[in-house]
């Protein structure tokens, strides 16, 4: 083998076991040290509101709360929100649908028409943040059934121009993205996967002389970890069987039966994209304002878009509708949880990933039957380091939302005093705060 080909090797397998298990090797080369850990921020989207007598806890714990029981568990590392109020969508000209408000939701400014369709009025506060971050990926935009309408909550400005980034929404593409650096590149992992091959057999030998460096309990979270990523690679084949086989070039089609089985997978590639440290920014949005899907999963026979705005052939009692809108916010609430799960189960010192993380679960209204732009209602779980003092619920009676923005930037350490619209931004809440 020549010196060159040598070369190539070492540095696919250096900069491949760097992608699978770089805090992992930083954890081996700090032995004795104290050490610190990232911040991340995750934004779990959700569309057309939600019902907020069935999600406001009042007193009530979250096992009392029927939307917020499947997230009893993290409770103690949560902040209930309401009493926001998304100023900027009230600006004129006031938007009747929901497309300008994917936007609003991260940027708190509103959108612009052009020609019919909306453009985002400035960077969003995941972009705002990202910029800041060094890590290989600056930041990944999650979905799951995404569409060209409502399916952008994400933006940047380049050129003094703001532009939609749209969303990825298919795993396989993602999981190479993730791991390509595993394989050397894209292409090498869709073959890798072809042939049944895991990116963990390439640095195979290197987790080994990697292992062998750590204590005990690293050498057991790096077990996990490495678990966690082969079961994923075996939920994708086991994916790709069903629906088509194996065609790098192919586009991946999302029926809606299997939109659960989708979204769980990009919730566990985003754990793995975090846990590698590929990224420390994520927004992952769930289908769309307008969306025509039908939750049968959670008991509901109409589309979601349909049940909230009494369309599309539904004509039930209000309080018929009501009780759909509460099952589907159910259904999602414990899809958040299992994302939860997954950073809470990779500890981080004396605490886990979770807690050095900051997750929001957001709507782009408060309802979407109504196009409410008030009260907005908002999870806010893991203290991102200990800077949110969580295990509360907190009504603000009518602030701007401008000021969950800058206090979600500075969480992340990156240092921001307003954000979005100057008319409705003035400074963090610092209710928030530990």
């Amino acid at each position: 083998m020549t010196a060159a080909k040598l070369g190539r090797r070492r540095f696919v397998r250096a900069t491949g076991l760097a992608a699978l298990a770089l805090p992992f090797l930083r954890a081996a080369r700090t032995r004795g040290q104290t050490l610190s850990f990232p911040k991340r921020l995750v934004v779990f989207a959700v569309p057309n509101g939600t019902r907020i007598e069935n999600f406001w806890p009042a007193g009530r714990t979250f096992a009392e709360t029927r939307i917020l029981a499947p997230l009893s568990a993290f409770e103690p590392k949560s902040i209930v929100i309401r009493g926001l109020d998304m100023r900027s969508a009230a600006v004129e000209p006031v938007p009747r649908d929901h497309w300008p408000d994917n936007y609003n939701m991260l940027t708190a400014r509103q959108a612009i028409e052009i020609d019919g369709g909306f453009h985002p009025g400035g960077v969003s506060v995941d972009q705002h943040v990202a910029d800041r971050m060094t890590t290989p990926l600056k930041s990944l935009q999650l979905g799951v059934q995404g569409s060209s309408y409502c399916g952008t909550i994400s933006s940047r400005v380049e050129g003094g121009r703001a532009f939609g980034l749209a969303v990825q929404d298919n795993p396989f593409d993602l999981a190479a993205d993730l791991f390509a650096d595993v394989a050397g590149d894209p292409l090498g992992y869709e073959r890798l996967r072809a042939e049944r091959q895991s990116v963990i057999d390439v640095v195979r030998a290197d987790l080994g002389d990697l292992a062998c460096k750590l204590d005990r309990s690293d050498r057991y979270k790096l077990d996990a970890h490495l678990t966690a990523i082969r079961d994923i690679e075996l939920s994708l084949d086991s994916l790709r069987s069903a629906c088509a086989p194996f065609d790098p070039g192919a586009r991946f089609s999302l029926t809606d039966e299997r939109f659960p089985e989708i979204g769980d997978l990009q919730m566990r590639l985003a754990v793995a994209a975090l846990a590698c440290d590929r990224t420390r920014v994520i927004t992952m949005l769930w289908s769309n304002g307008s969306s025509t899907l039908e939750h049968a999963w959670a008991d509901v026979p109409y589309s979601h878009h349909g049940i909230s705005h009494n369309s599309e052939g539904v004509s039930e009692p209000v309080d018929v509708r009501h009780e759909w809108l509460t099952r589907v916010s159910e259904w999602y609430a414990a899809e958040l949880a299992k994302l939860l799960r997954g950073l809470d189960a990779i500890p981080e010192g004396d605490g886990t990933m979770l807690d050095n993380s900051a997750v929001l679960w957001a709507h782009e209204q408060a309802d979407g039957a109504t196009h409410q732009r008030t009260d907005m209602p908002y999870v806010l779980v893991g203290s991102c380091g200990g800077y949110f003092r969580t295990g509360r619920a907190i009504d603000f009676g009518g602030v701007a939302h401008n000021g969950l923005l800058v206090s979600l930037a500075n969480a992340m350490g990156v240092e921001t005093t307003d954000f979005g619209d100057p008319s409705f931004s003035g400074g963090p809440l610092s209710e928030l705060v530990a």
